[in-house]
């Protein structure tokens, strides 16, 4: 279906398409002089147009689809006016081209024009069809030119006689048309984004259009559409693959790097072997040059985190109770008597950089005060790293890795726990996910003091069942390594927080407990006691 947009918007947009296909033909015929006279047309309509879209998102009428849809031509409009710049800079190099040359040239001239005609259609029905049509004809030309770039490139390199000229010229032109390429899968993607409701790249697209292809395959009779559900600190892309007619979830796909997602694969088929029913089952992974996809199992339930803000009490007690049931059980099936370190201090280190960014006011210099000397909050990491050096822990656990409370899922109708975003998960100390569970709590941004009592209520309940099985297994320094932890995740969750009261309040948490075990002797060490209650008191 046809959005709304103004007979000016449209009619400028179809003028422009026809002149950049002049362009394009022009670079074919070579009519430098007609082309170059015709580039101040391209850029006035190129300001009608966004004139044109700017007074459309002032009607009071107008819609957050039809915004969509405006800004969708705004970006094609830009990548438009860039394809006739680069036609223009590719001209002065058609004279160096043999007959045989030429007519390869024209051939990919040809066919940039019909990916024009697509573009045009596209805008005419929002239709995903011929925006998936372009995307193909864009990648059978980058794949041309690659082939014809690396053709004429080996030529430079070992043929004696060669006409230099012509070779600069056609590897000029090569990469010219790369790029213009480049910018039509730009405004294919716009318009893949405008048909979905979704933000899209070509290899997102190509990973909802196989995915969607095996689920047909188990559900022939069924649609499927797509709901975005979340973006990731990773930048990773989550999204809902939605069966049409009653918006059941029918899988969930995650896409992003390669890397990240073949580390999240592994996770889930860890704890698949090692607890079955915690994970969510993978249903399929795609991988194409360094971005990956994977298609996993719908979880029902609620994140910990949505319980924290909006459930009852009666549902927070049972979601809490449910999920320290589950660690106990993990942790008893996975205990391993080595002894584990997770190098909170190293940890740190490796993340300041990116808390200094956002918060320059955190990087503080060694300074004296009343003839005492205040150490600096590197100084204090890199004296906490040295004792650190001395504080293993007994024996290590499978953990989750990325403990926040929105990576945990409860469902209160069957009382079953399942975690996700899995590529993390190792065997190491369990302190590492008590201290990110606990500060991803306290990270939630809402002033209510009933709501903060509550969180201080879930850490000390956490804090109480850890250090009872800390106990149980002779861990005497369980306290002094979730101080680190905790100074770790209060630092370095910094990173994510604007608000300046709950940066403060968490980087100075941060300091407090690095200077409190600096101060401790051997002798004090086992009988430290992490001050739970007043570093989460509302």
């Amino acid at each position: 279906m046809k959005l709304t947009q103004s007979a000016a918007v449209e009619d400028n947009l179809h003028f422009l398409i026809a002149e950049v296909s002049l362009q394009i033909n022009s670079l074919s015929l070579g009519d430098v002089t007609a082309s170059g006279q015709r580039i101040n047309y391209i850029q006035n309509l190129k300001s009608r147009i966004t004139l044109g879209c700017q007074q459309q998102r002032a009607n009071p009428d107008c819609n957050e689809q039809d915004v969509s849809f405006l800004h969708s031509i705004e970006t094609s409009t830009l990548h438009l006016e860039r394809i006739a710049d680069l036609c223009l800079e590719t001209y002065p190099h058609q004279h160096a081209w043999k007959n045989s040359a030429r007519k390869k040239n024209d051939r990919l001239c040809a066919r940039l024009i019909r990916c024009l005609t697509y573009i045009e259609t596209c805008y005419n029905n929002t239709s995903a069809e011929d925006a998936i049509k372009l995307l193909d004809e864009c990648n059978k030309i980058k794949k041309n030119c690659s082939r014809r770039h690396d053709e004429y490139r080996q030529q430079l390199q070992r043929s004696k006689k060669i006409n230099i000229d012509q070779l600069l010229s056609l590897l000029f032109f090569y990469k010219n048309i790369n790029a213009i390429a480049d910018y039509l899968m730009k405004i294919a993607e716009s318009l893949l984004s405008v048909s979905t409701g979704l933000p899209v790249t070509a290899s997102r697209y190509s990973s909802y259009a196989k995915f969607i292809q095996t689920l047909k395959k188990s559900h022939p009779q069924k649609k499927f559409t797509l709901q975005n559900l979340a973006d990731t600190k990773s930048g990773n892309t989550v999204t809902r693959i939605v069966e049409a007619h009653n918006d059941d979830v029918i899988a969930v796909m995650k896409d992003g790097k390669k890397r990240k997602l073949k580390e999240e694969r592994q996770g889930v088929e860890n704890w698949q072997d090692i607890f079955p029913g915690i994970a969510p089952r993978i249903l399929d992974f795609k991988k194409q040059g360094g971005s990956a996809a994977l298609m996993i199992e719908h979880l029902t339930g609620d994140t910990f985190e949505n319980i924290m803000l909006h459930g009852s009490d009666k549902s927070l007690d049972q979601a809490i109770t449910a999920l320290l049931d589950t660690l106990d059980a993990i942790w008893n099936k996975t205990r391993r008597n080595q002894p584990a370190e997770a190098r909170f201090m190293q940890q740190l280190k490796k993340r300041l950089a990116d808390v200094y960014r956002i918060h320059s006011g955190f990087l503080q210099q060694s300074c004296e005060v009343a003839g005492v000397t205040i150490a600096s909050f590197e100084q204090l990491i890199n004296d906490a790293e040295r004792f650190e050096n001395t504080l293993a822990a007994p024996f290590s656990v499978y953990i989750h890795g990325d403990f926040n409370i929105d990576n945990i899922l409860f469902d209160l109708s069957s009382n079953k726990v399942n975690f996700i975003d899995l590529h993390r998960s190792r065997h190491t100390d369990m302190v590492q996910d008590i201290s990110v569970f606990m500060v991803s709590n306290y990270r939630l941004q809402s002033l209510d003091p009933v709501f903060r009592k509550r969180v201080q209520s879930i850490n000390l309940k956490l804090y109480n069942f850890a250090s009872d099985f800390a106990a149980q297994h002779q861990d005497a320094l369980f306290d002094v390594r979730l101080a680190l932890g905790l100074a770790r995740s209060f630092a370095t969750s910094t990173r994510f927080v604007l608000d300046t009261g709950l940066s403060h309040a968490m980087f100075y948490r941060a300091r407090y407990l690095l200077e409190q075990i600096s101060t401790l002797k051997n002798k004090q060490l086992k009988s430290y006691n992490v001050p739970v209650e007043e570093l989460f008191r509302a």
